[in-house]
């Protein structure tokens, strides 16, 4: 998608198939755009504006394989705290889980969750957050939520949580390896506040 229409990109609450394939928002308005399907089911997703796009909570939509932000500020607008799920996230871009700091933005990522070398991931002002796992790559950032990172599953390899060259912020809050498998958290010069 490469324009918009009265500032949506995308909106809708008809049917949706994705058949498998790439959703992709490459609109340039430096004004931004929303992103604003109501309770559809994407298959990859990929936003790359190098501006903002908004996704408001009356978009209660799920991404059942990749998510991708690669390169802008991608904006999070929810007020209830019981999401659909989404399953990996690959983060170049800026995503801010929660625009309004309320507390009760909180998102289901089943998957690897992956901050690239130019990626920021800002759960301040966010409730909590799940994720399959967490990789923080040199350059990343992860501002945690003031509640609870709970991290439910591996990457695949050794580490559920792998943040020694990243950065992790931890605003005084929890991270909770729930996970059943034997995997290793390797943090390097970050600290937790509650492990």
């Amino acid at each position: 998608i490469t324009s918009e229409n009265g500032a949506f990109a995308f909106t809708g609450s008809g049917i949706f198939n994705h058949n498998d394939g790439i959703f992709k928002i490459t609109t340039s308005d430096p004004s931004g755009t929303t992103w604003a399907g109501q309770n559809m089911v994407f298959y990859d997703v990929v936003l790359d504006t190098g501006y903002s796009v908004s996704h408001p909570d009356s978009s209660e939509n799920q991404v059942e394989n990749d998510f991708n932000i690669s390169y802008g500020t991608t904006y999070a607008n929810y007020e209830d705290d019981n999401l659909n799920s989404f399953n990996k996230l690959n983060l170049n871009g800026t995503f801010d889980m929660c625009f309004d700091n309320n507390n009760d933005c909180r998102f289901v990522f089943s998957g690897d969750v992956v901050v690239q070398d130019s990626g920021d991931l800002d759960a301040s002002g966010a409730g909590d957050q799940s994720f399959g796992s967490l990789t923080i790559n040199n350059g990343g950032v992860y501002s945690a939520t003031s509640g609870t990172t709970e991290i439910t599953y591996h990457d695949g390899g050794d580490y559920t949580f792998l943040g020694f060259s990243g950065i992790f912020i931890h605003n005084n809050g929890t991270v909770l390896i729930s996970s059943g498998y034997n995997r290793r958290v390797r943090i390097g010069t970050n600290r937790f506040y509650n492990l």
